[in-house]
């Protein structure tokens, strides 16, 4: 009887296992237990993918034989494409090539633009040289978009979501980058590193400023301009106008042009003026701020690496948590940047949205010139009351013309009052997007990028790239507050050791009272 009821056990635990194996391959469940949640598709890809209209095929050209290193690599791809399936459904097609099967197929490649990578690999005490390909191509009717080597799981989510955007628009979106020239005293950098990365999901036109008749925001999503210098009226109008129809500018404008010499020089011009009109003044002041970035200065033949009050360190804590543009960066640094002044929010049904401050820790240096070396920089933070300051802004319209009342064109298309629709994105630097920068901060180019979708895409792809961002800076905190934890943490471990004595001692005095009680005084 009991051996009977063993196997009929046996029996009805194999069946169970059967069931629930059956049901788990149909229904998977997977739990992502990362900080970032990487291997979870975002709601704006999620978007994406269910806005598709016909097929995309994902073609992974991995080599099959990879050295164990860049094992977790694949099955990382691996899942994530699955997700992506199983959002899309029969609207992915996954196909998986091993590049390396023939001689044919690695010149297709290669053609491709997928280029074989070389590494050293260690394997059964011998190093030898293995060429591999970790390549990955988007195709969508006659178009297709090739990632060439796919690096991080964590970046792959937002190279495919920019792909299938790109396969699958009819029409890229424009955007009209305002050209300025290189006798601008402001414009000490290039763009080329963020114009790349634009490149690849816009189509990126140069007004040139004796030619505007192009710029219209049917056909450029938004205007870029990194330029506070002064301009012509004509050009200026153009922009204003370009507004007024319901555009959207995104203005870096720098108050204050830094000399060789260490000295910051203000700038006053017709640009500044008008969006102080349009509601965001730059403010003629510097921010210096205790939480700040590292720079490097030359001393001779040796380089310092010193903390920097002229460059504030923006962090999470101090940005709009509401707004999609900046609730999921970690940290922006804007180097000798100006604070905005905002119009009052009942100026005309306005809204105005402050996308960060400045630290609690924050101060600033007014004058026409200031001297901005790293000792006079903390001299002037240790010194100066500080001020909380609004870093980063967006604008939504109505906007009144700068050119309104006695400057009023002629031209009966005129617009003296734009819609809605219009929008500024306001910070007071343009340096913080420039190539140098980029190259230490490249952090930076999220918001900037994050500011560009924004305009001329929505959501889509900003909640996506910010889960990219692995910088964790520490939090600044006041000196009582850093007193009270130093203290703390010095008397934490005494007291722990007078805690467990005082357990230790009434525990003993408790079993001695009951042997007392049990066997009588002794």
């Amino acid at each position: 009887m009991k051996r009977s009821n063993a196997i009929i056990t046996t029996i009805a635990v194999i069946i169970a296992l059967f069931v629930i194996n059956f049901m788990a391959a149909r229904h998977p469940l997977r739990l992502d237990l990362t900080e970032n949640r990487i291997y979870t598709l975002s709601d704006s890809t999620k978007k994406i993918l269910k806005g598709l209209h016909d097929v995309v095929t994902i073609r992974i050209y991995f080599t099959e034989s990879l050295p164990p290193s860049l094992q977790m690599l694949r099955r990382s791809v691996e899942d994530i494409i699955a997700e992506f399936k199983s959002v899309a459904g029969k609207n992915i097609q996954v196909e998986f090539i091993n590049p390396s099967r023939s001689l044919m197929e690695e010149q297709s490649v290669m053609m491709m633009g997928i280029p074989p990578l070389t590494l050293n690999v260690v394997e059964r005490d011998k190093q030898e040289v293995a060429k591999i390909y970790l390549g990955m191509a988007v195709l969508y009717g006659d178009t297709q978009q090739i990632i060439p080597v796919v690096k991080r799981p964590e970046s792959l989510e937002y190279e495919l979501a920019e792909a299938i955007i790109k396969v699958s628009s009819e029409q890229l979106p424009g955007l009209a980058w305002w050209k300025t020239g290189s006798e601008d005293v402001g414009e000490q950098d290039s763009f080329n590193f963020i114009k790349h990365a634009l490149s690849g999901r816009y189509r990126l036109d140069e007004i040139a400023a004796d030619d505007v008749s192009g710029l219209f925001p049917d056909t450029h999503a938004a205007l870029i301009l990194t330029s506070s210098n002064a301009m012509p009226e004509a050009e200026l109008m153009a922009i204003d106008q370009y507004l007024m129809n319901g555009g959207r500018v995104i203005a870096l404008l720098d108050r204050y042009a830094i000399t060789p010499s260490m000295t910051a020089v203000v700038l006053r011009s017709n640009v500044l003026d008008a969006f102080a009109h349009y509601g965001a003044r730059v403010s003629e002041a510097l921010v210096l701020d205790q939480s700040n970035a590292v720079a490097s200065f030359s001393g001779g033949p040796v380089t310092y690496h010193l903390p920097y009050a002229f460059w504030p360190d923006i962090r999470n804590s101090y940005m709009n948590s509401a707004s999609p543009l900046v609730s999921d960066l970690e940290t922006v640094v804007l180097p000798w940047t100006s604070p905005l002044v905002l119009a009052d929010k009942d100026n005309g049904g306005l809204e105005e949205d402050v996308l960060a401050t400045s630290s609690p820790f924050s101060t600033l240096k007014t004058g026409e010139s200031i001297q901005i070396d790293p000792q006079g920089a903390g001299e002037s933070l240790a010194s100066s009351e500080r001020k909380q300051s609004v870093m980063i802004a967006m604008l939504s319209g109505p906007f009144d013309s700068y050119f309104a009342g006695e400057k009023r064109s002629k031209d009966p298309l005129f617009k003296t009052q734009s819609g809605p629709l219009a929008k500024i994105f306001i910070v007071g630097s343009a340096r913080w997007a420039g190539d140098s920068f980029l190259q230490n901060f490249p952090a930076n180019a999220a918001l900037f990028e994050n500011a560009v979708d924004s305009f001329a895409m929505g959501d889509f792809l900003i909640g996506i790239r910010s889960r990219e961002s692995s910088s964790k800076p520490l939090e600044i905190i006041s000196d009582a507050s850093r007193l009270a934890v130093k203290y703390i943490n010095l008397a934490f471990g005494p007291v722990i050791i007078a805690m467990i004595g005082i357990l230790v001692f009434m525990r003993r005095r408790s079993r001695k009272n009951m042997l007392k009680f049990k066997y009588g005084k002794i």
